[in-house]
């Protein structure tokens, strides 16, 4: 018999490691497996950062091993697994405070323009346009559609939906079309991006903005992937499909998205994209996000609105390989496995009958 000690690599999915299959939501230890058969390497997917496979130490008397020997496993097994460093700081844009609340409630939260109602550390919003938006660029969060009011009401008062912008003060807010849009719901499958609560919006024609951060930590020797959530959505009251497109620039280097259509009153659903490995050539550049959007036919289907999401730069770090499993005569034993591990306060009982098999 075998133990597997398996290490997932990516938060929020599946680990599989033969038939087990496991799910974490960080970079973690999420399971043991046991392995009756013995002889065969085990399959890894490549949500798994690191498996390990050796002759079960314990005797079969033995039924619950203590939860320090099991760390003393999982550090054989995984010790140099540790969750990536993202280069981008706030790139889940979750961290975000409101700056006025008393001209603008409903910005409490964190939600709203960015640089006039709320701030947004890390990210530097720059007006593309003189149109005295000062840039539609916004915290937004699943509630963008959620406009619960009395029908006949104008203006709408907010009831926890929609965003505020330097155009709605009080009690009012900018909505997306979506299907919490009161009084008029449009079944188009607007919701959040999964990752965290917060994401950002803007408007990609009127008030079009660049959202951008100077990367610093950049190492000229090693490979990093690119990569960020987007999706397309329409602001309430107007009509008609759009043509949008993130241009997406990292150090003079186009990352863009394709171009896609966002139909009339309608929501692209969200989806990531990520770059092939790159070297950078210093250990500073600019990220910068720009949203474009224009109208599909003639000119009066607008405004398009551009949602972005769990920006990364991670480094590029191929899947190991799969440790071949001990022979008889290469098999490295147990005791040598455990001896860092003593530190970590193996059970009296543990260690005995460790040392029982030596």
């Amino acid at each position: 018999m075998r133990i597997v000690v398996v290490w997932c690599r990516y938060p929020g999915v599946h680990c599989a490691a033969g038939v087990h299959h496991y799910y974490a939501s960080s970079a973690k230890l999420c399971g043991f497996a046991n392995d009756s058969a013995g002889s065969e390497p085990i399959a890894v997917n490549s949500a798994c950062i690191s498996l390990q496979v050796m002759p079960v130490i314990f005797s079969l008397s033995l039924r619950k091993p203590s939860i320090a020997g099991l760390a003393v496993l999982a550090l054989a097994a995984g010790s140099s697994a540790q969750a990536a460093t993202n280069l981008v700081q706030n790139g889940d844009f979750e961290i975000s405070s409101p700056i006025n609340t008393s001209n603008y409630p409903t910005s409490v939260g964190g939600i709203g323009q960015i640089g006039n109602i709320v701030n947004l550390p890390s990210w530097t919003k720059t007006p593309v346009s003189s149109d005295g938006s000062d840039g539609f660029a916004f915290v937004i969060n699943d509630q963008a559609d959620n406009r619960l009011a009395p029908v006949g009401t104008n203006p709408y008062p907010n009831q926890g939906g929609g965003f505020p912008s330097k155009f709605t003060p009080g009690n009012t807010n900018i909505f997306l079309w979506g299907p919490d849009y009161q009084p008029a719901p449009v079944s188009n499958g607007f919701t959040g991006s999964g990752s965290g609560v917060k994401f950002i919006g803007i408007d990609g024609d009127y008030g079009a903005s660049i959202l951008s951060q100077n990367i610093t930590t950049f190492d000229t020797t090693k490979q990093y992937v690119l990569s960020f959530q987007y999706a397309g959505a329409q602001e309430s009251g107007e009509r008609g499909a759009t043509n949008q497109q993130w241009k997406v620039n990292l150090g003079g280097v186009d990352y863009s998205t394709p171009l896609w259509t966002n139909a009339d009153q309608g929501f692209t659903p969200w989806q990531t994209y990520t770059s092939s490995p790159f070297t950078p050539t210093s250990a500073t550049a600019t990220l910068s996000f720009e949203a474009w959007g224009r109208a599909a036919t003639g000119t009066s289907s607008l405004p398009p609105f551009l949602l972005l999401d769990n920006v990364q730069i991670l480094e590029n770090t191929p899947n190991p390989p799969i440790p071949p499993v001990p022979g008889p005569s290469t098999a490295p034993g147990p005791l040598p496995l455990l001896g860092a591990g003593m530190a970590f306060s193996l059970s009296r009982r543990l260690r005995q009958r460790i040392k029982g098999l030596a």
